[in-house]
């Protein structure tokens, strides 16, 4: 399939960050809106990006044990919502869970997906298909 020079831009930026969550707005530089908004579109239909939440993407792959499923590329969607969040200036810590597994109160193993924030809680979601993640007010 034949790729746009935009396209391979942005592709190449992404491979080349420290980053595994990118904003929309780290390929403001590259094109105007409309561009950059149609390139994400038609890497995400060749499997090459995945979205993960409102204008936040990350590297994808298709995943070998389900060939129709794309899966992240670099870590698991809770580690990747950790990075987006940070990212977007909200102060992550660990989950009430997190902390009773950490100091064995509970010998529940948390699954990730509920994150502790504190002071002002997103009104974003992250996840995909019926995975998201979910955030708890921790003081």
């Amino acid at each position: 399939m034949k790729t746009n020079k935009l396209e391979e831009l942005i592709l190449a930026e992404m491979e080349r960050s420290d980053f595994d969550v990118f904003l929309r707005s780290d390929f403001a530089h590259l094109g105007n809106y409309q561009q950059v908004g149609k390139a994400l579109s038609k890497l995400q239909s060749e499997s090459k990006l995945l979205r993960i939440g409102q204008g936040l993407y990350c590297l994808a792959e298709i995943s070998s044990f389900f060939p129709e499923d794309v899966i992240p590329k670099a870590k698991a969607l809770p580690l990747l919502a950790r990075e987006a969040l940070t990212r977007l200036g909200y102060e992550v810590v660990l989950s009430t869970a997190e902390i009773d597994n950490l100091e064995r109160r509970s010998t529940q193993v948390p699954t990730g997906r509920r994150i502790g924030i504190k002071g002002k809680q997103p009104h974003l979601k992250i996840g995909r298909g019926s995975v998201y993640i979910t955030y708890e007010n921790v003081r």
